[in-house]
């Protein structure tokens, strides 16, 4: 597979800035969202085929992006450390 030098471009920039913060980094990547199921489950998990993904709407809700500042602040401050208390089912 080869690119286009401007395409090249564009994803070495993707990656530095992906390297720089949590934050930056959960805007490369992508997120799956919900499964796209098109039949019954099977009964056995295990011969599933890998599932599809449909795409996230947004991309970082508020409360993943303030616990994503407060860990990068925790990583980046000598022996630093941070404790994050939500809820059951707050998706932490």
């Amino acid at each position: 597979m080869s690119l286009a030098p401007q395409q090249a471009a564009q994803e070495l920039l993707r990656r530095r800035r992906a390297r720089a913060s949590l934050v930056e980094y959960s805007q490369a990547i992508d997120i799956p969202g919900i499964p796209m199921l098109d039949g019954p489950e099977l009964e056995n998990p295990i011969e599933v085929e890998p599932t599809a993904y449909k795409p996230v709407e947004q991309r970082v809700a508020i409360h993943h992006l303030l616990m994503m500042q407060t860990i990068q602040r925790c990583i980046e401050k000598p022996r630093g450390r941070t404790m994050v208390f939500a809820p059951p089912g707050s998706a932490k």
